[in-house]
């Protein structure tokens, strides 16, 4: 159910630019039903999490983010730093992006007569997050990852100007499979090991899907408490570019170089320099470590 006053927070350069136009369809829908929507348009990087945190020291108790991912990402880390007014304020998406891995980990409506009719009469819920802490600490919604999955995340811009996000990252995992070298690393639990060796990538999920629609974590509820983590240990080059179709149906939990357990808090510690992928947003500043915000998002859907 919208609460009043409401904004939305547009980027306006989410799915190619079809944002704002999806944006002022939605927002004609709700005004014929009696709801007034600010809007609000990010500039840049980082701006969706400024424009959030103001939003709601402003006192607005509803927040529409109109982009992908990493809008998503952006402005519920400025949600998380408004401190205590953040209480009660109902957090909203209109899917907009490429790969959209958290409309479809949280199943929420594309279409915009649906999403209006969700975001006016659907009950919502409480999700949890992840705090992922290294040199700062953000939030994710839907995963942190160490290893080829940033390396990934680097190469994907150079295919996604011609192909779909599903496609574009799948290539360049490719590529990274290719020519990235492996770390090795470990994964602690409560200060204690559970895995040492070599990391190809650690995954840790609180959502099921990553990179445009891969089953990372098919087994992931972000309303359970729990971190899902998933990690390819020593594959070879040949055994990634041979087994990496078996993430997108999420096949790959049985494979015996595939690690996966639940827990509240890891750490993971790597060689050499690991940047940090905080869902598809970039950062470094290692050592890392995670826990899990239970119910910590306010979600209408």
């Amino acid at each position: 159910m919208l609460i009043a006053p409401a904004a939305a927070v547009v980027n306006p350069a989410a799915g190619g630019g079809r944002g704002p136009a999806r944006w002022r369809r939605v927002g004609r829908h709700l005004e014929r039903a009696g709801h007034h929507v600010d809007t609000c348009m990010t500039d840049g990087p980082g701006h969706a999490a400024v424009l959030t945190s103001e939003l709601i020291e402003r006192g607005y108790r509803t927040v529409i983010v109109v982009g992908g991912d990493g809008t998503v990402h952006e402005a519920i880390n400025g949600l998380m730093d408004s401190g205590s007014n953040r209480s009660g304020v109902l957090f909203a998406t209109l899917p907009s992006g490429t790969g959209m891995d958290f409309a479809r980990s949280a199943r929420l409506p594309r279409g915009e007569r649906s999403f209006v009719e969700h975001l006016l009469h659907a009950p919502e819920r409480c999700i949890d997050l992840g705090l992922a802490t290294f040199v700062g600490s953000r939030v994710f919604v839907n995963f942190a990852e160490i290893g080829l999955g940033s390396a990934v995340i680097a190469r994907e811009p150079q295919y996604s100007r011609y192909w779909p996000g599903r496609v574009a990252y799948f290539l360049a995992a490719v590529e990274a499979a290719v020519r990235e070298p492996l770390a090795h690393g470990r994964i602690l639990i409560g200060g204690s090991t559970v895995y040492e060796g070599a990391l190809t990538s650690v995954v840790i999920a609180n959502s099921r899907f990553f990179g445009g629609g891969m089953k990372i974590a098919p087994q992931a509820q972000s309303d359970d408490g729990l971190l899902d983590v998933v990690a390819l240990t020593d594959f070879s080059r040949s055994e990634l570019v041979t087994q990496a179709w078996k993430i997108y149906p999420g096949l790959h939990l049985g494979h015996h170089k595939v690690l996966w357990l639940r827990t509240t808090e890891l750490a993971v510690e790597t060689d050499g320099v690991r940047q940090l992928d905080l869902d598809g947003e970039l950062y470094t500043g290692a050592p890392y470590s995670f826990s899990v915000l239970p119910g910590e998002l306010r979600l209408a859907i």
